[in-house]
């Protein structure tokens, strides 16, 4: 059976790197927002051809899910409170949307490290 996780740009980047840590993860249902979206096309557009990184966008684009208010309130929260850990806005909705999901987030961004409901792997 399929697990989902919502992916941070940091696991998508591995994944397309062919970081075998990820491997595991390459049969799982991705999740993103539009936000994950921006920040792994910006980094795409910059280190792989056009055409390939559109390809790959292309790809990714049907797995990007708008965030709730509720989610988005969440998230400034903890961001408010993790604030000497300067965890970025688009990190804390993506973990306040697993949250709501009920599903883990999958990162390796070490401000997630231990965190409840966090896959972390490097």
């Amino acid at each position: 059976m399929e697990e989902n996780y919502v992916f941070d740009t940091y696991a998508i980047l591995e994944i397309l790197s062919d970081n075998k840590s990820y491997t595991r993860y390459l049969e799982s249902g991705i999740v993103i927002n539009d936000f994950i979206f921006a920040e792994t096309a910006f980094k795409l557009l910059q280190e792989m051809p056009r055409q390939k990184a559109i390809d790959a966008l292309n790809d990714l684009a049907a797995s990007s899910i708008r965030p709730t208010h509720a989610m988005i309130i969440e998230a400034m929260e903890l961001r408010g409170r993790w604030k000497s850990r300067n965890v970025s806005m688009t990190d804390c909705i993506s973990y306040a949307m697993a949250r709501h999901m009920g599903i883990k987030f999958l990162t390796g961004d070490k401000q997630f490290e231990g965190e409840e409901g966090v896959e972390f792997i490097r």
